[in-house]
């Protein structure tokens, strides 16, 4: 349990109750003299506290055992951790309470003490304990445009909140006929833990493709097919100071790193078969981009990174197969269909999570991704397409817990998961009982030939 700081209780009042088992109770003698301190941490959930106990004189041979302590405000049982021990000063105890406390609640801790000098018991109480709620540490949030300006400044938002931007859609000056639109912010928006600034972050309308080209290569020819923008002329940057309008194919004198923009189109198609494809690291596609089409990057090895604007409608079939060096992707929430095998053969890729705006998983669109080892699957998908995960062998984690109701549930192909050593992870029990009984593809108890015995539906606790 995490602590957030201790808070440190004055000690309102003492009474010494002498008591002797079941006997009469006889008075403490004059020299037996408490004095307490009692220091008090409260946990997130105000149900549990951890509280020391100690007092003076520590010279005197006292003996302290059967703790309880009791909430007089209100009616909250409570449960104190050691009991019937028996030991000296300073005592550790944890009282844990049968409901969430309030900054009003008071209560009283009680002991049982052995004076030996004294041969005395008695019971001493450590009275009206304010019962004082955890201090919970606020941060600044600050949000800046993407040249510095400060947007918006939060303060005090408390540990663990969700920050949120409150103004205006952040814009950015279009530069001739770059076109600058509000993609989100850098870093990536998490529950407060710091004090952080976000900066704005904008997707151009012009797509970059960095590419490498070896020295051994055969050549050192570049070419792509695209789409452009209707009314509009393309025009290229090659990356070595020559430009070109409206002529997809450039020969660079010499092998080495280059960023090539492109400005003014709508799709973007390396060809197919040609070397050239293996020389692309990264392509960070424009908002002029409205789908990526069938094979788009087919058996681009050496691509590791892409970046897919919101406007982006669909990826196509065999966009992305054997993109081998594809170690993760977003896809964003504009994206409503993708095709067969649209990402078939990504090797490095290690986990997806599937946008809300797809409502069906394609058949093999994420077949021999033998990296991937978790994915996320949101309600709005339908159905699961034949051999959609096969064989993933690293896939141990479908996360389905946005399904709730037996509506919700998919159907799912039976050689949808074929060979993935899987856990599906749904919200509770009772759903997990709807899934093994919709009748819609799923494993039930029992193995199935195509869910080879590792497959299980497990609730999440």
């Amino acid at each position: 349990m995490k602590k957030l700081g201790l808070l440190v209780m004055p000690l309102m009042a003492i009474s010494l109750l002498a008591s002797c088992g079941g006997g009469n109770k006889p008075e403490p003698t004059e020299d037996v003299k408490f004095s307490a301190d009692t220091s008090v941490t409260l946990d997130e959930s105000k149900t549990i506290a951890n509280i020391t106990l100690d007092w003076t004189p520590i010279d005197r041979s006292i003996e302290c055992r059967a703790f309880t302590f009791a909430l007089r405000s209100q009616s909250i049982s409570a449960t104190v951790t050691p009991i019937e021990e028996v030991g000296f000063p300073p005592f550790n105890l944890t009282v844990t309470f049968a409901s969430p406390l309030s900054k009003d609640d008071i209560g009283d801790l009680k002991f049982h003490y052995n004076d030996k000098i004294a041969k005395k018991e008695g019971e001493a109480k450590i009275e009206n304990i304010g019962v004082k709620l955890p201090v919970v540490p606020t941060y600044t949030i600050t949000w800046v445009n993407y040249n510095d300006d400060v947007l918006e400044v939060d303060e005090n938002v408390q540990k663990g909140d969700m920050p949120h931007y409150d103004g205006k859609t952040p814009t950015r000056p279009n530069e001739g006929e770059h076109v600058y639109t509000f993609g989100g912010w850098s870093p990536e928006i998490v529950p407060a833990s710091e004090s952080t600034t976000y900066e704005a972050v904008y997707i151009p309308s012009y797509t970059t493709i960095d590419i490498s080209i070896p020295e051994k290569a055969d050549d050192y020819k570049f070419e792509f097919d695209y789409t452009a923008k209707a009314t509009k002329t393309i025009k290229v940057d090659w990356g070595d100071g020559k430009t070109a309008n409206a002529y997809a194919s450039h020969t660079y004198d010499n092998p080495g790193d280059y960023k090539i923009i492109i400005d003014n189109i709508v799709n973007l198609k390396l060809l197919l078969g040609y070397d050239c494809n293996n020389y692309v690291t990264s392509i960070y596609l424009g908002n002029y981009i409205t789908s990526i089409s069938d094979k788009a990057f087919f058996n681009c090895y050496s691509l590791a990174s892409i970046i897919i604007p919101n406007s982006v409608t669909s990826i196509g079939g065999s966009a992305f197969y054997n993109c081998s060096s594809l170690a993760s992707i977003i896809i964003p929430n504009s994206v409503t269909s993708m095709g067969n095998f649209a990402f078939n053969g990504c090797s490095s890729l290690t986990s997806i999570i599937i946008p809300s705006s797809i409502t069906s998983i394609a058949s093999c669109a994420f077949s021999s991704c033998s990296s991937l080892n978790s994915v996320t699957i949101p309600n709005s998908v339908t159905s699961i397409g034949d051999d959609a995960f096969y064989p993933c062998n690293a896939l141990t984690n479908v996360d389905l817990t946005n399904f709730t109701t037996q509506d919700e549930i998919p159907t799912c192909a039976t050689s949808a998961f074929f060979n993935c050593p899987v856990t599906f992870e749904v919200a509770s029990e009772e759903v997990a009982n709807k899934f093994k009984n919709s009748s819609k593809g799923w494993p039930n108890s029992l193995d199935k030939y195509h869910w080879p015995g590792k497959q299980k539906i497990l609730f999440k606790d």
